[in-house]
Parts: C-alpha cells; sequence; structure tokens
C-alpha cells in the first residue's frame, strides 16, 4: 500500500503542486539563509581561536610539568663528566665504608647527637641544593658545592668514627684498671 502511493505522487506530481506559499515567506526564507551563511565563517573562525587556545594551554601544562618533574631530579658529579663520576665514586665508597664501621644503633644520642645532626643538616642542604641547580646553572659552582659536601661529609664521618672508638678506648682503659 505504501508503494502505491508513492507511485500515485510521483505520478501526479504536477497536479498536487498546485499551491505556492507568498513571496514574503521566500523572502524571509532567502533572508534566514544568508543570516546563517554569514554567521557561518563567525563560528568556523571560533572553533580555530578555540582550537589554537586550547594548543597554547596545553602546551604551556606541558612545560610546566616537564619542568617540574625536573626539578625532582638531583644533579651529581657524574652528571658532568666521567672524572668527576669517578671522583663521586671514591667519596662513596669511602662513605659507605665509614658508615659500615659506625654501629648508629649503639650510639649515645647525649654524647654524639650533634654530629649525628650536623650529618641530617647537610644531607638536607644538600638535597635542597641538587633539587634548586637549574639545568643550565654554573658548573663550576655545582662540582665546587658537591665535593664541598663530600668532604664535609667525609670529616664529620671521620670524627664521629673517631669520638666513638675514643670512647670504647676509654671504656675498655676503665674496665682494665
Amino acid at each position: 500500500m505504501g508503494k502505491d502511493i508513492e507511485k500515485y505522487i510521483k505520478d501526479h506530481r504536477q497536479e498536487l503542486d498546485v499551491e505556492h506559499p507568498p513571496q514574503i515567506v521566500w523572502d524571509k526564507i532567502e533572508s534566514a539563509i544568508s543570516l546563517d551563511s554569514g554567521s557561518h565563517p563567525k563560528s568556523n573562525w571560533m572553533w580555530k581561536a578555540a582550537t589554537v587556545s586550547l594548543l597554547v594551554v596545553s602546551g604551556f601544562l606541558f612545560f610546566l610539568l616537564n619542568r617540574e618533574w625536573k626539578s625532582d631530579e638531583l644533579y651529581s658529579l657524574g652528571d658532568i663528566s666521567s672524572e668527576y663520576r669517578e671522583m663521586e665514586k671514591n667519596y662513596q665508597e669511602s662513605i659507605d665504608l665509614i658508615n659500615a664501621s659506625i654501629p648508629y644503633d649503639e650510639i649515645d644520642m647525649e654524647e654524639f647527637g650533634w654530629l649525628i645532626r650536623e650529618l641530617e643538616y647537610i644531607e638536607s642542604v644538600n638535597e635542597e641544593f641538587r633539587k634548586d641547580i637549574e639545568e643550565n646553572a654554573d658548573q663550576d659552582k655545582l662540582v665546587e658545592a658537591l665535593i664541598d659536601y663530600y668532604e664535609k661529609k667525609l670529616k664529620l664521618l671521620k670524627k664521629l668514627e673517631h669520638e666513638i672508638n675514643r670512647r670504647n678506648n676509654e671504656k675498655n682503659e676503665t674496665i682494665d684498671i
């Protein structure tokens, strides 16, 4: 039945198209179309502006996040050259050797607490320095600061080791008497 109606409409189209809308209706339709076509470039321009803005904001956020991640990295002497990497390795081995000989769990904090606090302090200062230094910072300044840190840490550890040994020797002499 639906096909019969379609066939009838196709066959009798001329007879059915007897009514025409008044000219004023066509004028309104044409003006609406011309307004739409005029607004189309504006909406196209707004989409382009929104896309550019989104790209700029995304790029800025990526830059900030990337920079933030890099700031968490700690710089070392090995980042500068292989010669400094070897020097840093030697410092670290000396520090590890002395640390292994110190019985931290038996330390009298009243007597040696100031040395432990001093070690903790230079460790925190060193960590902050390594985080704060810029990627393009003066390498001489970085080298000087890191070598100074290692030398101070070694001196403090040797002092702690010496004081513990002296204290143990005093205890042994007291027991022998």
